[in-house]
C-alpha cells in the first residue's frame, strides 16, 4: 500500500504562526521595553518537590521590523509563593547571552550530581526544549528558525531523511510552540513579591 504523500497546508500554517505571534504578545507585551521574562509553571512529575519548571523568554534582538526571541525550559529551586502572572526583568542582551552560558553550566553540573546518586530514575533522561523564534511584526506573525540547535528547517522533508526529520517538521515545531506559550499564558505563575513592580513598569 502506497503512503498518501505530505501536502502542505499553508494557510492553516500562517494562522498558526500568526496565533503564536498574538500569544508572545500577551507574554512579552512590547518587546522594546523589556529583554526577558520568566514564567513558573507547577512542577508536575517532578520527584523532587523542591524544584520548579520555569519558561525563559528571552528577546536577542530588536530591530525595527523583526524581533529574535528564545524560549527555553529552566528547572531550579523553588523559592517562595507565586500567583498567575509573568515576570519582568529589565536586563541588557550580552548579560543575557552571559546568564545562559552559566545556566546551561550549572543544569550540566546538575544532571552529573543525579546520575552520581543514583537517582536517574527520578531524572528527565532528555534535555530541555529550547526555541529560537523569529517575529515579524510588519506581518504580524512568528515562526521558529532553530529548536535544540538545530536550524534552517524545510517545509517538506523526504521520509527518511539523514535528520530523521518528520515529513512536516517545520509545521510540528510551530504547533508545538503553540501549545507551549499556550501553557505559559494559561498556567504561568510569578513571585508575589513581583506583581507590584510590574504593574508600575507595564
Amino acid at each position: 500500500m502506497k503512503l498518501k504523500s505530505y501536502t502542505i497546508d499553508l494557510s492553516e500554517q500562517m494562522a498558526v504562526c500568526d496565533a503564536n505571534y498574538i500569544r508572545l504578545l500577551k507574554l512579552l507585551g512590547n518587546t522594546r521595553s523589556m529583554s526577558q521574562r520568566i514564567f513558573e509553571l507547577p512542577g508536575l512529575g517532578l520527584a523532587d518537590k523542591s524544584e520548579k519548571i520555569s519558561v525563559s523568554l528571552n528577546v536577542l534582538e530588536e530591530f525595527k521590523y523583526t524581533s529574535t526571541i528564545s524560549i527555553r525550559q529552566i528547572r531550579s529551586p523553588n523559592q517562595g509563593k507565586h500567583k498567575k502572572y509573568g515576570r519582568i526583568v529589565n536586563t541588557p542582551v550580552k548579560t543575557l547571552v552571559q546568564k545562559k552560558e552559566e545556566l546551561e553550566s550549572e543544569q550540566l553540573k546538575h544532571v552529573d550530581e543525579i546520575v552520581e546518586d543514583g537517582a536517574c530514575k527520578s531524572a528527565a533522561h532528555f534535555s530541555s526544549p529550547e526555541m529560537i523564534i523569529r517575529v515579524y511584526h510588519d506581518a504580524k506573525t512568528a515562526e521558529v528558525t532553530s529548536y535544540q540547535n538545530h536550524k534552517y528547517f524545510k517545509a517538506v522533508y523526504p521520509v527518511p531523511n539523514p535528520y530523521m526529520y518528520q515529513c512536516d517538521e517545520k509545521e510540528q515545531l510551530n504547533l508545538f510552540l503553540a501549545e507551549w506559550l499556550n501553557l505559559c499564558i494559561n498556567e504561568g505563575l510569578s513571585n508575589t513579591d513581583e506583581l507590584y513592580f510590574e504593574k508600575l513598569t507595564c
